[in-house]
């Protein structure tokens, strides 16, 4: 069923109830939990463009169709904004993601601090990183970046093309 904007999409009881049992931890080990690894800029809005020329999280809406269906997958921030804004505020930023599993990796360079998040929760048995700089990330990270255009994000056919085949199922994306 497809969404447009401003619609709702119902995914189904069994589809709420295995993203609540998740989020409890209650399948998350049996099943092996899938994250999407997320940048703010350049990501879920352009970068580097004039104040006042986009408007912050304008692509949100297009990230949340995509996981419209996919309620189970977490969302986990590093962005640099995890070191501005609370936990609270960031979830406040992502609620258009509708009601998953949220989080942020710890403090340092994103791709340390993803590795590090990696390490500290072994039940990840899955992940994608959606960023605008790719030369942020060493090549063991590499094969499971989107890297997307400072000024497009996820707005980018490409990149949504990548996430789908992500989401669609495990492995390396494209």
């Amino acid at each position: 069923m497809a969404a447009g904007r401003g619609s709702h999409v119902d995914v189904g009881w069994r589809t709420r109830v295995a993203c609540l049992l998740d989020a409890l931890g209650w399948i998350g080990a049996e099943m092996g939990m899938r994250v999407v690894f997320l940048d703010f800029d350049g990501v879920l809005h352009p970068a580097g463009v004039p104040a006042g020329s986009a408007l912050p999280f304008e692509w949100i809406s297009e990230l949340a169709h995509l996981l419209a269906e996919h309620p189970h997958v977490g969302v986990v921030v590093h962005s640099s904004w995890r070191s501005v804004f609370s936990p609270d505020e960031l979830r406040e930023f992502l609620r258009p993601l509708g009601w998953r599993p949220l989080a942020t990796v710890g403090d340092g360079a994103k791709a340390i601090a993803i590795q590090n998040y990696l390490r500290e929760h072994p039940e990840i048995e899955d992940f994608i990183i959606l960023d605008d700089d790719a030369q942020e990330f060493p090549a063991k990270l590499g094969a499971h970046l989107v890297a997307c255009a400072s000024i497009t994000g996820v707005s980018e056919q490409r990149v949504k093309h990548s996430i789908v085949v992500w989401l669609d199922g495990p492995g390396k994306v494209q």
